[in-house]
C-alpha cells in the first residue's frame, strides 16, 4: 500500500488509541467482576435510618465473611434487634487497601447515591504506603491531566513497571554510578532542588517533609489524615448527615522501621472528633477488655491483624453506642434503645443456611483461581467457622504454589498454632528461616514456641 506519511501517522495513532482502549477496558471489567464475586454490599436501601460505612479492609470485613459478620452487617442487626419498630439500612462501602484520600474522592458520589443520615469512617492505616506528596505550585496547571492519568489502569501498570525496571537514577534522582551516597544525619530535611529529581518523581514537586527523616514523614502522613477527616466532616455536614469516627481495634508499637509499621491512630482520631464535635466509637479499650476475657485467638484472625467475626461483634457494639449518640444530634433526632449493661463478644453462627451458602460461594471463587485474594479470604472464613483443617489444607496448597514469605505463609503459621499443631508450625518456620535467614518473623515465632515449651501453662 502506497500511503502518505500523514495517513500512516494517522493510522498508527488510531491503532495505538484502540490498543490503549482495549487495555484500559479489560482490567476495568475484571475489577467489576471481582467486586460482584466478592459481594461487597451495594444496596443502599431505604428506611427510617440510613447509615453509610466507609473505610479499608477493617470495614470491608477482611478476616470473616464480609456479607455476614463484618461490623457494618452486625451493626445493622444490632439496631434491628434493639429497635424493632425502626427500619434501618446500612451500606458497607469499605474497600481493602483504601486510604483517606481515596475515600474523600469517592465520598461525593456515595453521599448522592445513599443519602445517609449517619456516616461511619474507619481509615488511616493505608495512608503510610499511599502517601500523597505535597504539590509544586509551578505545576498546578497540570493537576487535571495528572488526576485523569492516575485513574487510568494503563498508566498505573506502566508506572508500576517502570518503577521496578527503570534505573534508579530515573526514579529517585540517585546517582547512576556505584558511588555510595552519604547518609543524611537524623533530623536533617533535604531541600527540593529542581533538576536533581528523577523522571517519575520530578513532576511531584517538593517534598517538604524530608526524604530521610522518619519522624517528619510520619507527621506528614498524620497531617494529611487529619486534613482528610476534617474535609469529610465538612462535606458530610453540608448534607445534613452526621459523621462517626471509628478507631482501630488494636495497634502495635512502632517497630524497627516505624514509618512502615502499624501505628496506634486513635489519638489522632480522638483529636479530630473532639475538635469538630463528632461522635467517636473508641474500639480499642473494649477490644482489649474482650481479649482479656476470651483470648486474642478468638478475636483476631490467623493473618495477625484483622478481627474474626467475633472480634467484629465488639466493634459493632462500640459503633452502636456512637451511632446512638449521633442520632440524637440530627436535625430530626432518632432515639435508639440503650445498649445492655453486659454484652460480651458474640461468636458467628456458621450453621445457618445463609452462612453455608456464603462459604460455598467463596469456595467456588477460590477454586477457580488459587493465586487470588479470594483464596486467602476463604481460608480466613473457614478458620472463623472453626474448620481449621480445611483452612490449613487450603493455605498449604496456596503456599506450595507461591513458596514465598507473604501473607499466606504468615496465615499458615497462625493456623498451625490455632489448631494446636505446634510441631507443624515449628517445622514450617524452620524451613522458612533456612530459606532466608533474614526472616525475623519466623525466628520470633520459633522463640515463642520455645517459651511455650518451657512454660506450657496458659
Amino acid at each position: 500500500m502506497h500511503l502518505s506519511i500523514t495517513r500512516k501517522m494517522l493510522y498508527a495513532a488510531l491503532s495505538l488509541a484502540l490498543v490503549l482502549a482495549v487495555l484500559e477496558t479489560i482490567p476495568r471489567l475484571g475489577g467489576w467482576a471481582l467486586l460482584q464475586r466478592t459481594g461487597i454490599a451495594v444496596d443502599a436501601g431505604d428506611g427510617d435510618l440510613r447509615i453509610l460505612c466507609v473505610g479499608d479492609s477493617y470495614t470491608y470485613g477482611m478476616g470473616t465473611a464480609p456479607n455476614l459478620y463484618s461490623w457494618p452487617r452486625q451493626l445493622e442487626r444490632l439496631i434491628r434487634e434493639r429497635n424493632p419498630s425502626l427500619t434501618v439500612s446500612v451500606r458497607n462501602a469499605g474497600v481493602p487497601g483504601q486510604s483517606s484520600g481515596e475515600i474523600l474522592v469517592d465520598l461525593t458520589s456515595l453521599l448522592e447515591k445513599t443519602r445517609p443520615q449517619i456516616v461511619c469512617v474507619l481509615v488511616g492505616l493505608n495512608n503510610q504506603w499511599k502517601f500523597r506528596e505535597p504539590k509544586w505550585p509551578a505545576l498546578s496547571s497540570l493537576e487535571p491531566a495528572k488526576s485523569l492519568l492516575r485513574h487510568l489502569r494503563v498508566y498505573r501498570v506502566l508506572h508500576w513497571t517502570l518503577s521496578r525496571s527503570a534505573p534508579r537514577s530515573w526514579l529517585g534522582g540517585a546517582r547512576s554510578n556505584s558511588e555510595k551516597q552519604p547518609r543524611q544525619p537524623h533530623g536533617v530535611v533535604q531541600q527540593y532542588q529542581p533538576g536533581k529529581t528523577g523522571l517519575l518523581r520530578g513532576l511531584r514537586g517538593p517534598r517538604d517533609f524530608g526524604s530521610t527523616t522518619r519522624e517528619s514523614f510520619r507527621r506528614a502522613v498524620h497531617r494529611q489524615l487529619r486534613d482528610d477527616l476534617s474535609s469529610m466532616a465538612h462535606q458530610i455536614g453540608a448534607t445534613g448527615a452526621a459523621l462517626v469516627v471509628v478507631t482501630y481495634p488494636e495497634g502495635r508499637e512502632p517497630a524497627k522501621k516505624p514509618y512502615k509499621g502499624v501505628e496506634l491512630l486513635e489519638t489522632l482520631h480522638k483529636e479530630v472528633a473532639a475538635h469538630l464535635l463528632l461522635s467517636l466509637a473508641d474500639v480499642r479499650p473494649a477490644f482489649t477488655a474482650a481479649k482479656e476475657r476470651v483470648g486474642r485467638d478468638r478475636l483476631i484472625s490467623p493473618d495477625g491483624s484483622h478481627p474474626t467475626g467475633e472480634g467484629y461483634s465488639v466493634m459493632a457494639a462500640c459503633a452502636y453506642d456512637a451511632v446512638r449518640d449521633a442520632c440524637g444530634h440530627l436535625s430530626s433526632p432518632i432515639a435508639l434503645a440503650p445498649s445492655p449493661a453486659e454484652r460480651g463478644p458474640s461468636p458467628p453462627d456458621y450453621g445457618t443456611s445463609d452462612a453455608r451458602a456464603e462459604l460455598d460461594r467463596w469456595a467456588l471463587s477460590s477454586n477457580k483461581r488459587i493465586q487470588s485474594r479470594s483464596s486467602l479470604e476463604y481460608a480466613l472464613m473457614l478458620a472463623d467457622a472453626g474448620l481449621l483443617d480445611e483452612a490449613i489444607a487450603s493455605m498449604e496448597r496456596y503456599h506450595q504454589r507461591s513458596g514465598a514469605h507473604n501473607l499466606a505463609s504468615r496465615m499458615l503459621a497462625g493456623l498451625y498454632r490455632r489448631a494446636g499443631r505446634l510441631n507443624d508450625e515449628r517445622s514450617f518456620c524452620e524451613r522458612m528461616v533456612a530459606r532466608d535467614p533474614t526472616f525475623d518473623y519466623y525466628r520470633n515465632r520459633l522463640a515463642e514456641l520455645d517459651s511455650l515449651a518451657a512454660d506450657p501453662t496458659p
